[in-house]
């Protein structure tokens, strides 16, 4: 079987997790603590199956990169779960996945990385698809100002925290790649375990102290643990599994397939309705992000 149809099957599974937030009966931070909290017991059943350790046996200096990871992560989902709510979860989606630039960025900023003219020439790109993606015909600077100012329908709102939850998930990666980078860094299945946990831990304390950490109704809980179960553990698994055996070009392409089918999908359930420049811009934006993605543009 070739490796890239499990990554298909897993970024279809990962496109998902929008749709889900969307339909979440608790706030943004309660829905990503429910959503790591119910995934880790699930991913410690998977490597006791495999007879293998739940907490990866790893050096004391090891572990900072793993907690890291776990923060961001848990900072990113409280975000990203807010802009879904705010500006819909195709926009916010296509949005977060500007992560690529920011991920570029600290490369080049903290470990002397460099990045070619294709690459600088993707971000133009992107920053031209985003400025069509979000504008929706009205005048941008006094619509942004009420709304940031006066909470007039959160849209902005929404536009800013996902550009917010996008830099947060580039920190995330580049900490998941460092906890990664040595020999004793545990499995990938381990690693995801870590981060799983930390993230749900600290969102449960956060959403705790929003006062939104009720326990949903058995008939509300479905939304709930299908993003527990289908994004974070399936949808993962099959993405940190087979995303190394894939050339760099084909997994770029596959993985743009999540913000492209969120977009259908939320115009399908919820009437997210996008004008002709939003959908040139969301074009743009990830013809851009794929083109920053893909060949040696930071190496």
């Amino acid at each position: 079987m070739s490796p890239a149809l499990p990554l298909v099957l897993g970024t279809l599974v990962l496109s998902l997790a929008p749709i889900f937030v969307r339909e979440s009966p608790v706030g943004p931070t309660a829905t990503g603590a429910y959503r790591c909290l119910m995934a880790a017991p699930v991913l410690a059943a998977i490597l006791l199956a495999q007879r293998r350790r739940v907490i990866p046996k790893i050096a004391f200096r090891g572990w900072w990169p793993l907690v890291a990871a776990g923060t961001a992560f848990a900072v990113d989902l409280s975000l990203w779960h807010r802009a879904i709510q705010y500006s819909g979860p195709g926009l916010a989606t296509v949005i977060a996945n500007t992560q690529v630039f920011f991920t570029a960025a600290l490369g080049v900023l903290f470990f002397s990385e460099r990045a070619d003219r294709r690459f600088w020439l993707s971000i133009v790109g992107a920053f031209i698809g985003m400025a069509l993606l979000v504008w929706r015909g009205e005048d941008v600077f006094s619509s942004a100002f009420k709304d940031l100012t006066q909470g007039a329908d959160r849209y902005w709102w929404g536009v800013a925290l996902g550009l917010c939850a996008a830099a947060m998930y580039a920190l995330f990666i580049v900490f998941l790649r460092r906890a990664g980078s040595g020999a004793r860094g545990g499995t990938a299945t381990q690693r995801l375990f870590v981060v799983t946990a930390v993230s749900g831990l600290l969102m449960a304390g956060a959403a705790a102290l929003e006062g939104d950490l009720g326990w949903p109704g058995a008939v509300k809980l479905g939304p709930l643990l299908g993003l527990a179960l289908l994004p974070q553990v399936a949808g993962w698994l099959m993405i940190t599994a087979y995303l190394p055996r894939v050339p760099v070009g084909v997994a770029g392409l596959i993985l743009l397939l999540q913000p492209v089918l969120s977009v259908l999908l939320s115009r399908w359930l919820f009437n997210e309705v996008f004008q002709a420049h939003q959908i040139a811009g969301a074009a743009l934006t990830l013809a851009a992000v794929y083109a920053g993605s893909t060949r040696a543009s930071v190496r």
